[in-house]
């Protein structure tokens, strides 16, 4: 008989799954509605520029901070007028919608704050200028063209690749700036993603038992094995009858 076998199989799938990563759009859980004229610039392609680090050489309050949806960090600049948080596209780009959270604790700074648009990094064009401090903690405030409150919203003649805010009135710390736009050739705006490799979970292992083979004896051993029985059974009978006699 043979000796029974048994196989553990395990299989571990790793599977690579799109995952949409999209940017700061904070604004959202703040109960303003999505926007739907127009892309956030970071989601599409945009690249970060300004101030890597903040006052003091913070690194932790540079340009990143005022991009990251995080309404407790917050870009802080070098001083009044110097230093700037933005975004630079791979195309000229038309500003529909700017969306802006002032820094909590430091509300009187958001008067004079800016958001400008350039094509060489040198010489910047004023969109939108705002002449009042915040009124409210964590709160945003949402500009467009045919609504920018008490701010002023210049309408743009040109599209630019390069947009930041800055403040040349006071100390331009920002918690959140999202900017929304079209590009200005008309075509549509492309939306990142990111592609991130999740492991499937492992399927059950299963065992696998090898069925026993009994082999029945061949035709030339059931022969012989009547013949040993035979001769056993007439060694038996003369056993017997020696004993009677």
């Amino acid at each position: 008989m043979k000796k029974v076998l048994a196989t553990l199989i395990s299989l571990v799938i790793v599977s690579v799954m799109p995952v949409a990563v999209f940017a700061n759009t904070l604004s959202v859980e703040y109960d303003l509605p999505a926007v739907t004229n127009g892309v956030n610039l970071v989601d599409a392609g945009g690249t970060l520029i300004g101030n890597e680090e903040g006052w003091g050489g913070n690194a932790a309050a540079g340009r990143d901070a005022a991009f990251d949806g995080d309404e407790t960090t917050f870009f802080d600049p070098l001083g009044v007028g110097d230093g700037y948080c933005g975004v630079q596209m791979d195309k000229p780009y038309i500003l529909t919608e700017i969306r802006i959270m002032p820094r909590s604790g430091q509300l009187p700074r958001f008067a004079g704050a800016l958001v400008q648009g350039s094509n060489d990094g040198e010489n910047w064009t004023t969109i939108l200028e705002n002449f009042l401090a915040a009124e409210e903690e964590y709160t945003f405030y949402a500009f467009t063209p045919d609504n920018a409150g008490d701010a002023e919203w210049t309408a743009q003649t040109e599209g630019y690749t390069m947009f930041r805010y800055f403040n040349e009135t006071n100390h331009g710390d920002v918690a959140e700036v999202e900017l929304y736009g079209v590009p200005a050739d008309g075509s549509t705006a492309p939306v990142v993603t990111e592609t991130t490799e999740t492991e499937a979970p492992a399927t059950e292992t299963t065992e696998t038992v090898e069925t026993p083979v009994v082999t029945a004896p061949a035709t030339g051993d059931i022969i012989a094995i009547v013949a040993v029985v035979a001769v056993a059974s007439l060694g038996a009978t003369a056993v017997l009858r020696k004993k009677d006699n």
